[in-house]
């Protein structure tokens, strides 16, 4: 992900973006899924401290069932026997893996996947040990959190009502996949849900994923898809995007939101499409000619568009979405969400407060599985 790239970046714009007309003392961090999670280490480093004010993260986080080692040493031996580099000592493996043409690392791309590019998040940030010099992460995220040393920025961050449906309809499509999960979930859901791999642990999350979402039914393909959709969703997402907010909340302005709007030009064509999916935000704030026409006042989608760009422009330029002199937002009262009332704005052809949280009775199940109480009580 670059993260200490994306800090370069922070610092050029605070040294520089004033000679472009830009405000050093108001950038706002927008990002959206391996963007989001980025956005979501920024407000946990100490590198990024003061240099963004305001913090967008669209359906992905840093927190969640997620490990943070000290190092993915494993994975850089797996590149380095896949390259025909020696593994040790670690100083020739590195000289090795340097000298390797940038294709050899893109041919070998697949191979250094568990199962079918699974899982998603296979190389992630670790906490760096201190050799001196600046450390993007300190410390394993949950106690940065729960120190409350996080940038201090009013935040929003939502998601999409059906995240990775398309994720689970070719995954149960394909036969030898769709397999895999029947003869052997246990083996399959650890490695594409992301917990641990083996032992009587990750048997027991295993067996009550299958239990809560599947209920006993047998996996098929495409009567399956909807379920196994949301475990999918709930894993990489969702459950990580409802553990950051609610921690987060303790510290900083946060506004909720969740989009539900299926338009004609979303990026899952299929009939079997339920609603918004992961990206599909993306269409509606962005010019993607490829994708979508040019949009004009008579288009059916043009109230969604302008209400999507004006919320995230007033939130961008002030930390506060709401602007009731606007005729698009002036029904629209979006409000801080709170840890009583869980509320969030609901985003579909109209446009709703809705309170208890998204998904709030998948949520408890994860909290279930994952107590915080276990995650914090380590540090």
């Amino acid at each position: 992900m670059g993260l200490k790239d994306q800090v370069m970046v922070l610092r050029w714009i605070r040294d520089h973006i004033d000679k472009f007309g830009g405000d050093p003392n108001s950038v706002t961090l927008w990002g959206y899924s391996a963007g989001s999670l980025s956005v979501g280490l920024h407000m946990l480093s100490p590198m990024s401290k003061g240099l963004f004010h305001r913090a967008i993260m669209q359906s992905a986080s840093p927190l969640g069932h997620f490990r943070y080692d000290n190092n993915q040493m494993e994975l850089a031996e797996k590149q380095a026997k896949l390259l025909e580099c020696p593994t040790a000592p670690v100083a020739d493996m590195v000289k090795c893996l340097k000298e390797k043409p940038m294709m050899d690392y893109v041919k070998t791309s697949a191979d250094m996947f568990e199962s079918n590019w699974n899982p998603i998040y296979n190389w992630f940030p670790v906490v760096e040990a201190d050799f001196g010099q600046e450390r993007f992460l300190t410390e394993d995220p949950y106690k940065t959190m729960m120190s409350g040393n996080v940038s201090k920025v009013p935040l929003m961050i939502g998601l999409a009502e059906y995240e990775l449906y398309f994720f689970a309809y070719h995954t149960l499509l394909n036969e030898e996949q769709r397999q895999h999960f029947i003869d052997e979930f246990d083996k399959y859901a650890p490695i594409y849900f992301m917990y641990e791999r083996s032992g009587p642990i990750s048997s027991n999350i295993s067996q009550q994923l299958g239990a809560y979402y599947l209920q006993g039914n047998p996996i098929e393909f495409p009567k399956s898809v909807e379920k196994f959709a949301e475990v999918y969703s709930d894993s990489l997402i969702c459950f990580a995007n409802h553990r950051f907010l609610q921690m987060i909340a303790e510290h900083v302005p946060v506004y909720n939101y969740l989009f539900n709007y299926k338009g004609r030009f979303n990026y899952f064509k299929l009939d079997e499409a339920l609603g918004a999916m992961h990206l599909d935000e993306l269409l509606y704030f962005f010019n993607s000619p490829l994708l979508t026409p040019t949009f004009t006042a008579g288009d059916p989608e043009n109230d969604t568009i302008e209400r999507l760009t004006r919320l995230w422009y007033e939130f961008a330029k002030k930390g506060d979405p709401n602007n009731p002199s606007d005729d698009y937002l002036k029904n629209i009262q979006w409000p801080l969400h709170s840890s009583n009332n869980m509320e969030y704005l609901q985003i579909d052809e109209d446009v709703n407060v809705k309170m208890n949280g998204i998904f709030s009775d998948r949520m408890k199940f994860w909290e279930t599985l994952f107590p915080l109480q276990e995650v914090v009580g380590k540090f």
